[in-house]
């Protein structure tokens, strides 16, 4: 009877731990990680176990909803994209960089310029007056990267293709090449890489014709709806994954190395991109 009674005690002490721990609400997009949402569910309960905190989940569609969410204290960390957080900044939204995946030893990126295997586009440019699949308006690789380099080429994005649509999906964009929707599209590489591995039989129905970059990578950010000790927590368990089986089963099917320190990343380069874009339509916008 008394050690049921202690047993009592300790589930109850246990549980009333559980439930009093702090939520943290972790932003994704679809953007980036498609549906893999079994991969990423078992990223918050990794994050659960080594932090103590309740890690709640909030994944959206586009960088716009996620930008809006993070606007409004409604996450409390988010994986978003550079420009994302460019944008962010630029709105004066108090969002600190807490770590970033490293791929191949370097916190980088590129934007994939990618056609049909069969394509004889050998470049970029030869793609004009093609259909052809961006990401999202706010991704990086999948829109501000490809539409500056056309700017600097002498050409507006809007006028160069036939047609443009947007898979708010970088994995969507690669099948929607290999399948014959689009005559080509940009896409994120750190997304490409980990779909050959996991998915060949697409990979192979497609080819890279351009890589641009490269550019600072996709980072985590934290809100300043959470404090110095929990952010300072996040980042170490965001930091351990590369040392325990569990945390690198996550990071391989998440395809990044590890995920390491932000300091001296330099995301002025995509700042840059978006500024002189935002100049540019307003431009094209006039002349209407």
């Amino acid at each position: 009877m008394v050690k049921k009674f202690f047993i009592f005690i300790f589930l109850a002490v246990v549980f009333i731990g559980i439930s009093n721990a702090k939520t943290i609400i972790f932003g994704i997009t679809n953007v980036t990680v498609k549906d893999d949402y079994y991969t990423i569910s078992q990223w918050a309960k990794y994050l659960e176990k080594k932090t103590g905190y309740k890690i709640k989940l909030k994944i959206t569609k586009t960088y716009d909803e996620m930008q809006y969410f993070i606007e409004n204290k409604s996450v409390d960390i988010a994986y978003i994209c550079g420009a994302t957080y460019v944008f962010l900044k630029n709105d004066n939204v108090n969002v600190k960089l807490l770590a970033v995946p490293y791929f191949r030893g370097k916190p980088q990126y590129y934007s994939y310029i990618i056609v049909p295997k069969n394509s004889k586009a050998k470049s970029f440019l030869d793609l004009e007056g093609k259909r052809f699949a961006f990401s999202d308006p706010k991704s990086n690789s999948g829109s501000i990267a490809p539409s500056y380099y056309l700017y600097k080429k002498g050409f507006f994005y809007k006028n160069f293709f036939k047609e443009i649509i947007y898979t708010y999906s970088h994995a969507e964009s690669i099948e929607a090449v290999a399948y014959g929707f689009v005559d080509g599209a940009a896409v994120d590489s750190l997304v490409f890489e980990n779909m050959k591995r996991i998915n060949p039989d697409i990979i192979s129905k497609v080819k890279v014709i351009q890589k641009l970059g490269p550019f600072p990578t996709t980072p985590i950010v934290v809100n300043d709806t959470i404090s110095k000790t929990e952010a300072n927590k996040l980042r170490e368990a965001f930091f351990n994954m590369k040392n325990d089986k569990e945390g690198k089963i996550i990071l391989s099917r998440l395809g990044v190395d590890y995920f390491g320190s932000a300091e001296g990343l330099d995301y002025l380069v995509i700042e840059h991109m978006i500024d002189t874009l935002k100049r540019v339509n307003r431009i094209f916008k006039k002349n209407d």
